[in-house]
């Protein structure tokens, strides 16, 4: 019975930190809007959520601000397209924004 509970505190604890962790990287997308959607938007706040939802998975493999910023460009380029996207090192700032959330964060320890 112990070995449950552990476990579902586990589970509590890290569903708070993804919670966390996707409320700050949804906001550094907004904020920086690569693709100039957020901007003037009542809902831009929520513009980049596929996007954000994609990228989180993937933070686990990330092992620098480096990986990171590939891993971003990747997801915008599979969600629109390689023009609309631009070039990878435009995701430079967002990407260390993300890689520093990223390590703050409870989740980078279980990777």
């Amino acid at each position: 019975m112990i070995a449950v509970n552990q476990g579902d505190q586990e589970k509590r604890v890290l569903k708070k930190a993804y919670s966390q962790l996707y409320v700050g990287v949804l906001a550094i997308l907004s904020r920086h809007d690569p693709i100039g959607i957020a901007h003037d938007n009542p809902y831009g706040h929520e513009e980049y959520a596929i996007e954000a939802r994609s990228i989180l998975p993937r933070l686990k493999q990330a092992r620098s601000a480096s990986d990171v910023r590939r891993i971003i460009h990747e997801e915008f380029i599979r969600q629109f397209d390689s023009v609309t996207a631009g070039p990878e090192k435009a995701y430079e700032a967002i990407a260390l924004e993300v890689w520093d959330a990223w390590n703050k964060s409870c989740l980078a320890d279980k990777a």
